[in-house]
């Protein structure tokens, strides 16, 4: 063998190569082909014509695009951090594990917050729900509102619980909107009107429970031991609506309101 030739160890090199990239792209193209397969079964299973909103074919032709860029790493397989989810998802292993993406606790709810969980959230939670108070005043506008576990038009009992097929939004008993943490709102202080200006009082006013107080400043700040990620601060927040007040570098490139429910850790 140490007789041959250089380019004849240099072709037989380039061979193995070859062969190894090929079985490298079979391997990942049966990943994906076996993610879709599992997803299809899955629903088939449950016997719904669609995922929530989503067509049969949709969700697995979707299944098998995500199960490819997981084997490319271009997502991640789960979020760094659990999801804000509608109350009675707070166990996210639960949630995950039982969770049929039918879409049912979104169409529901009354105030429109809940939304779907997207691919850059972690590939195994596409499509579970999450609460997005941004997106719903975006859509709705005053129509918009925050999770109170539709106290007012259901007497305290969630109807996205209410509705899971599969009791993966179950609220622990004996739970009640007080009791129940949703997330926690942060504040961005240097979009915050309060914090460079002074004078706003619109999340101390809209906090339900009393979660937002004022330093000795005039400056909101939050109690974590008090906030259960409701939502109603992000909610009445106007600081994208009022960029132009005081506007600098430092909240120019504004993307969200200045107070914004955070997900718990996980």
């Amino acid at each position: 063998m140490a007789a041959q030739d250089v380019d004849g160890v240099c072709e037989v090199r380039v061979a193995d190569d070859a062969h190894a990239a090929e079985a490298a792209v079979g391997v990942r193209d049966a990943s994906a082909a076996e993610a879709a397969h599992a997803a299809e079964g899955a629903h088939a299973a449950q016997g719904a014509p669609a995922v929530g909103g989503v067509s049969r074919r949709g969700f697995v032709l979707g299944s098998a695009g995500g199960a490819a860029m997981l084997a490319l790493g271009l997502v991640k397989f789960a979020p760094e951090t659990a999801l804000c989810r509608p109350p009675g998802g707070q166990d996210e292993d639960r949630l995950l594990g039982m969770c049929v993406r039918c879409g049912k606790c979104m169409e529901v709810c009354p105030t429109g917050v809940i939304a779907p969980a997207h691919i850059e959230d972690g590939i195994v939670g596409v499509r579970t729900p999450r609460l997005d108070f941004s997106r719903s005043k975006a859509q709705l506008g005053s129509l918009a509102g925050w999770c109170d576990h539709c106290n007012e038009e259901n007497g305290g009992t969630p109807r996205c619980a209410q509705v899971c097929p599969t009791g993966a939004l179950t609220p622990p008993e004996g739970s009640t909107f007080d009791s129940m943490r949703l997330g926690t709102a942060v504040i961005n202080r240097d979009w915050c009107l309060a914090w460079r200006l002074k004078g706003c009082t619109i999340c101390l006013n809209a906090c339900p429970l009393g979660a937002i107080s004022f330093d000795g400043n005039n400056r909101p700040v939050v109690d974590e031991l008090l906030c259960n990620g409701c939502g109603a601060c992000e909610q009445a927040c106007v600081s994208l609506e009022s960029t132009s007040i005081g506007q600098d570098e430092n909240n120019k490139h504004m993307t969200a309101r200045a107070i914004t429910v955070q997900q718990l850790e996980r």
